[in-house]
């Protein structure tokens, strides 16, 4: 257990499973996506990451006093092509709290260009209005990762890096770091989505 926590603010669809899978090789004990039933699962973790952390980082930064944040910014137009994908493959899904947690955020269950496109930019102003005085708590990547984006993780966290050279990617919500999707969906094409 590290001697503080570690939040993946993103909203899906930002290279979570790659965060988390990256996190993961670097010994934290970490979690890619909660149902609300697994929250109490959080002090004995030390980084988590995608829904419903986005919803709840300002009360979780109140709880977990001296955590550091995560943040990986997406150009918009390409998030928003990905998420709008990943609906029409996971909307049948009731899993953990998924629906819900869009409810929550996005206020509807249909995809909307414009209404996503919107949460999503005021999600991302949010953040940086909230960790505008304390810029050492919050760490903004830019996606696609990179080598570089590696070694200001590892920097973040305090570690060495236990992989040198790129980024170690994850497929995106297909692959098998997510054990919610079926077999025959899971994705086995590193390219971002």
């Amino acid at each position: 257990m590290f001697s503080r926590k570690f939040f993946g603010v993103s909203l899906p669809r930002t290279g979570t499973s790659s965060l988390a899978y990256a996190i993961r090789e670097l010994g934290l004990v970490t979690e890619h996506y909660l149902s609300r039933r697994e929250l109490d699962i959080l002090p004995r973790v030390d980084f988590a990451n995608d829904f419903p952390i986005p919803l709840m980082y300002k009360q979780l930064d109140e709880q977990f006093k001296g955590s550091r944040f995560l943040f990986t910014d997406r150009n918009v137009d390409d998030w928003l092509d990905s998420y709008e994908l990943h609906l029409e493959r996971t909307g049948h899904l009731t899993i953990g709290n998924w629906h819900e947690y869009n409810m929550e955020m996005f206020g509807t269950l249909k995809f909307d260009r414009k209404i996503f496109r919107n949460q999503f930019l005021r999600h991302r102003e949010d953040v940086f209005e909230y960790f505008k005085d304390r810029p050492e708590a919050l760490l903004v990547l830019d996606m696609p990762y990179t080598a570089e984006s590696w070694k200001e993780i590892c920097k973040f966290i305090g570690v060495k890096p236990t992989i040198y050279g790129g980024f170690p990617h994850k497929c995106g919500s297909y692959s098998v770091t997510n054990p919610h999707c079926p077999q025959d969906e899971r994705n086995p094409d590193p390219q971002w989505r």
